[in-house]
C-alpha cells in the first residue's frame, strides 16, 4: 500500500523507530538547463544539499534504486531550482528557493525522480 511518504512498492526500513532517508550528499549544480549528476550519488543517499550559483533547471537527475526516497534541498545560492512537470511529475513546474526542499522518489518503471505529492 503506498501513500505520501511511501510509494506504491517502496520498502522502509524502520529498524523499530523512525523511518530515515539516508545519507547526505553535498552537490553544486552546474547553472543552466542540465540533468544532474552529482559525484557519489548512489542508493544509498537520502538527502542531496545542493549549492546554486544561478538559476538552474533540472531535466532529469541520475537514477536512483527503485522506490528510493530524495530530499532535494537548496542550501546555498539565493537562486531558484526548476524542476519541470514533464520530468519529474507533480501538478506544475516546481521552483525551489533558499532553504526550500522536496522529497522525490525514484521509479525504476518510468526511470525517473518523481515528485511524491503536489
Amino acid at each position: 500500500m503506498g501513500g505520501f511518504l511511501n510509494p506504491p512498492g517502496t520498502v522502509v526500513s524502520t529498524g523499530g523507530g523512525a523511518a530515515t532517508l539516508g545519507t547526505r550528499l553535498a552537490y553544486a549544480s552546474p547553472s543552466g538547463v542540465v540533468a544532474a549528476a552529482p559525484a557519489g550519488f548512489n542508493s544509498g543517499v537520502g538527502r542531496l544539499l545542493v549549492t546554486l550559483s544561478a538559476d538552474t533547471t533540472w531535466t532529469a537527475l541520475t537514477a536512483g534504486a527503485d522506490g528510493q526516497l530524495l530530499e532535494v534541498k537548496i542550501v546555498a545560492g539565493n537562486f531558484t531550482l526548476t524542476l519541470p512537470q514533464a520530468d519529474f511529475g507533480g501538478v506544475g513546474d516546481i521552483g525551489l528557493g533558499l532553504n526550500n526542499g522536496i522529497l522525490l522518489y525514484y521509479d525504476s518503471t518510468a526511470a525517473k525522480w518523481e515528485v511524491t505529492a503536489p
